[in-house]
């Protein structure tokens, strides 16, 4: 499934998503993609949403693509752990990381110059008990 600002890798039915509902889209409204952090939790926009309608955040996805910072080589490897930036909208490894929040790992290593990564999502990886 294509969107503006992610891809989903698991076909419907195939893969894991968990998705926190109820929460309304700020003024100026969200887009879908966007990823956010909602309290403890970070998620991913699922559609877009002006000021005040109802939006799904999906919090836990066993694969997507979302935007990253340009890949070098070695970058982004298979099984990496990689954070999120939510003021620049992009994924980064963990070279990258200073004062990120965790967020998944790498399921599919992308090729040099590659601005897309797939992941595994995990909007609770950094919460401490």
């Amino acid at each position: 499934m294509a969107r503006d600002g992610f891809r989903m890798r698991s076909a419907p039915g195939e893969g894991t998503y968990h998705v926190l509902t109820g929460q309304t889209a700020p003024s100026g409204g969200y887009t879908a993609g966007q990823m956010v952090k909602l309290e403890d939790t970070y998620g991913v926009i699922v559609s877009d949403a002006d000021s005040g309608d109802l939006v799904a955040v999906a919090y836990k996805i066993e694969r997507i693509e979302l935007p990253c910072n340009a890949a070098s080589t070695g970058e982004f490897a298979l099984g990496e752990k990689v954070y999120i930036d939510t003021v620049n909208q992009i994924i980064v490894d963990s070279a990258a990381q200073s004062g990120l929040d965790v967020i998944g790992v790498v399921t599919k290593a992308p090729a040099a110059g590659a601005t897309w990564v797939e992941i595994e999502f995990d909007g609770t990886l950094h919460i401490v008990a």
